[in-house]
């Protein structure tokens, strides 16, 4: 990020101003000049999209995904959570998988 781009960090991401990788820079730079916004919002995710992704920051290619192609972020999560079932084996899978899955069923999308 070799300038400063105005707009959230989802709406930059969008728009190709930002990469996934550089969310830290932009927690950084929220830390750094205290205002009323909250982090969330600066972020400019939704309460489930920021919920998920501070028990699992790997979930933000799902978070720009559901937006970029206009679909709810329950469901790429739903559906890439069962894609990802598949994965389940490796060992650094099973603790993503178990989030998502305790999420979606938090969110009533799946039953317990």
């Amino acid at each position: 990020m070799s300038e400063i781009q105005t707009g959230s960090f989802i709406e930059l991401c969008l728009a190709g101003h930002a990469l996934v990788d550089e969310i830290d820079d932009f927690v950084d730079r929220w830390h750094s000049a205290p205002s009323d916004t909250s982090l969330r919002d600066y972020l400019g995710m939704s309460e489930a999209e920021y919920s998920l992704w501070v028990n699992d920051p790997d979930v933000l290619p799902y978070v720009i995904l559901s937006r970029k192609e206009g679909r709810s972020f329950t469901q790429v999560v739903n559906d890439n959570y069962y894609s990802s079932l598949c994965l389940a084996a490796r060992p650094d899978q099973g603790q993503k998988i178990r989030v998502l899955k305790d999420w979606l069923e938090r969110q009533g999308h799946l039953a317990r």
